[in-house]
């Protein structure tokens, strides 16, 4: 309703025909606003909605959602990925159709193997000359295999297959390299200091290049590249707990140096690190050497490791991120160094921001602070979900909304380092309320976790723009799943609880619609506008439950030229069972032949579970709201008008515009702060 915002009861509904009338559709609006009908049930191609109710109407264009056709998906390989003329090319392939489903009896995808189908295989070179074609055949667990032999004249570059089906409904390709290349004589490896690497310190770089015949590679020209990159970094043994700010700054440096091998084969670089980014990052650093030999034959290695701003990391972790007003904050902290061994007794600064929301703007007012020093802690061996950390008492916020939690400290040079975390707060909204917009507004959702198990519970905290509204709630995966209706009180927030079924896997999609009436921005606060806003996310959960443990165990480390040896391959599940008639593929290699292009293969795991894959069916949504105009209240002239309907272009336009008071928006902003973070390298040769 445009005078209150509220849901509309018992109106009629029906598509606008071609020629006259109106087709009505089956289903009453319930109290919610809301009805549910058949799409499909309707009897010509028209999508226009009309909604009426008095001498009040509305229109609205809608289109069918996705229609569930199968998609197919592919996991395919090759055994080198790099070739001489005259050699074979093995490549392996697996195929799986995901089935999207529609309707209630088929909800969830479904993966099968699409057995029997028969696909055109044609071999092409770098020139797109087709020098090989064959068929290939899906077997009962939907896989294929394909060798064939490249001829002594093929063209070099990059060859490539195409498998396709004979109506051409379904193809990928598999490319590989095609060259005239020279197995390498000698391999290299970068390695760096193991001692941890803290800014304001240095440390040395080894490039080592060895003959494979044995035998170090002397006075070789040696090219040093390296890069630093802002990055992250969590000591080992505290799950749970955030080690990082959440406002990153950027960070990007390089240099380079030359020099040659000694008679070990090795040229060593120092590398200086200075300076600390505002707020303080780890810096990954990858340093890379290329060895160039007398016959001009090239190979690159490198190493990267992690350049810590301080000697001591702050972990703080949040049983949920959003609690309940009035009650405690259920904060957690630790206090580690960079090996994740526990540092007793240190002081750590805590500061807790409420954020809120300006025009432009977003104002960070401190609401607690606080110097904590951290006692000696141990877990408690009988209950493994509770975080190894020391828990903050006594906090506790009286006011909602949105907040920034940021925990400080420093080791013994004073080197700085901190850690953030966002939570919300639920109850009364102190924060001012943003600008009314006639149009559908950005609903925030909060899910408690980033990744769920089979049988919990998700909970996604929900804080509307304004209040109070009505809501709704629906759940997708190939298709629908449920949907609630809810009401948010004034100043109030609300908390959707989703249990985890096994078959909701990897992904479902929640989307939240909530109305509602907001006051204008300007004019008289006691008249209200419409007010609505829509939010989407995905909730992820773990499928670990379909991933096989393959385990490969050679009879030797170390065979002679010319012997033979044998390989022993256990295939297990996620209960570590065995798992009988499993397709195992196994592939020999020269580990020289690798090195030239990196070759490497796919986890067919991270295919065919994609969540990506799981979550492309998204559900159509039309709004008429976007009809609707701003003005200002001197522009409004109150005067009776009967809607008309007109017909133009195959569009159906509404003569008659509503008009609301207010206007204006809410643009976005960026802060980003200049980090300061330097390096510089140089050359050490006992030449």
């Amino acid at each position: 309703n445009l005078k209150d915002g509220m849901p509309v009861q018992n109106a009629s509904m029906g598509y606008l025909p071609t020629k006259g009338g109106l087709y009505s559709v089956p289903g009453a609006i319930d109290g919610q606003g809301l009805v549910n009908f058949d799409a499909k049930a309707k009897k010509q191609k028209n999508d226009t909605l009309l909604v009426r109710k008095g001498n009040d109407c509305t229109i609205v264009d809608t289109y069918d959602a996705h229609d569930g056709l199968p998609q197919n998906l592919f996991c395919v390989f090759n055994d080198r990925g790099l070739y001489k003329p005259k050699e074979t090319v093995s490549i392996k392939g697996w195929v799986r159709r995901l089935s999207k489903g529609i309707g209630a009896s088929r909800p969830f995808p479904q993966l099968s193997s699409p057995k029997g189908l028969v696909l055109d295989a044609k071999v092409n070179d770098g020139r797109y000359i087709e020098f090989h074609s064959t068929k290939v055949t899906l077997s009962e667990n939907g896989s294929f295999s394909l060798q064939f032999d490249l001829p002594d004249n093929v063209n070099l570059g990059n060859g490539f297959v195409t498998f396709a089906t004979a109506d051409h409904s379904f193809s990928f390709t598999n490319q590989f390299k095609i060259q005239e290349f020279r197995t390498p004589e000698f391999n290299s490896s970068v390695s760096a200091s193991v001692d941890p690497k803290i800014t304001e310190s240095s440390t040395i770089v080894t490039a080592s290049a060895k003959y494979y015949a044995g035998g170090a590679l002397d006075g070789a020209q040696a090219n040093w590249n390296i890069n630093a990159e802002g990055s992250y970094f969590s000591p080992s043994g505290y799950p749970g707990f955030t080690f990082s700010s959440s406002n990153q700054p950027s960070i990007n440096s390089s240099a380079s140096l030359s020099g040659r091998t000694d008679a070990d084969g090795e040229h060593k670089a120092k590398i200086n690190f200075f300076g600390q980014s505002t707020p303080p990052r780890p810096v990954t650093v990858t340093a890379t050497c290329n060895i160039i030999d007398l016959n001009n034959q090239q190979i690159s290695s490198s190493t990267s490791f992690v350049v810590h701003p301080s000697r001591l990391y702050v972990g703080v972790h949040l049983d949920s991120t959003f609690v309940i007003e009035g009650q405690q904050l259920p904060l957690s902290v630790v206090v580690s160094d960079v090996e994740g061994k526990p540092q007793f007794n240190s002081k750590i600064e805590l500061e807790i921001f409420q954020l809120i929301q300006k025009r432009k703007s977003v104002q960070r007012k401190s609401v607690y602070q606080k110097e904590i020093i951290v006692p000696e802690f141990h877990a408690d061996a009988d209950d493994d979900s509770k975080p190894l950390g020391h828990r903050i008492e006594g906090i506790v916020l009286e006011t909602g909304g949105s907040f920034e939690l940021i925990a400080k400290i420093r080791d013994e040079k004073s080197l700085l380092n901190q850690a953030s975390k966002t939570f919300w707060v639920s109850g009364v909204v102190s924060t001012p309320r943003g600008p009314p917009q006639v149009h559908t507004q950005n609903l925030e959702l909060i899910l408690d976790k980033t990744l769920y198990e089979v049988d919990q519970t998700a909970k996604i905290f929900v804080q509307p723009p304004f209040t109070p509204c009505q809501g709704v709630w629906s759940l997708y995966s190939a298709s629908f799943i449920e949907r609630h209706s809810f009401t948010i009180a004034e100043n109030s927030t609300h908390v959707i609880e989703v249990p985890i079924l096994k078959e909701y896997s990897p992904v479902v999609r929640i989307s939240v619609d909530v109305v509602g009436s907001q006051p204008p921005l300007k004019g008289p606060q006691e008249l209200v506008i419409p007010a609505s806003a829509h939010g989407v996310a995905s909730i992820e959960i773990s499928a670990v439950r379909n991933k096989l443990k393959v385990i490969s165990v050679p009879e030797s480390t170390k065979v002679q030229p010319g012997a033979e040896t044998s390989v022993s391959i256990t295939v297990r599940d996620f209960e570590d069972k065995p798992v009988a008639d499993s397709e195992v593929t196994l592939i020999v290699v020269d580990e020289a032949v690798l090195s030239l292009t990196g070759h490497s293969i796919g986890d067919p795991f991270d295919t065919f579970l994609s969540r990506m894959s799981f979550q492309s069916f998204n559900p159509s949504r039309a709004d008429s709201r976007g009809s609707l105009f701003v003005l200002s209240w001197d522009q409004i002239a109150l005067e009776r008008e009967e809607p008309k309907i007109m017909r133009r272009g195959g569009m159906f336009r509404k003569s008659m515009a509503s008009f609301a008071a207010g206007g204006g928006g809410v643009d976005g902003y960026m802060e980003m702060s200049q980090p300061c973070f330097a390096m510089a390298a140089c050359s050490s040769s006992s030449r």
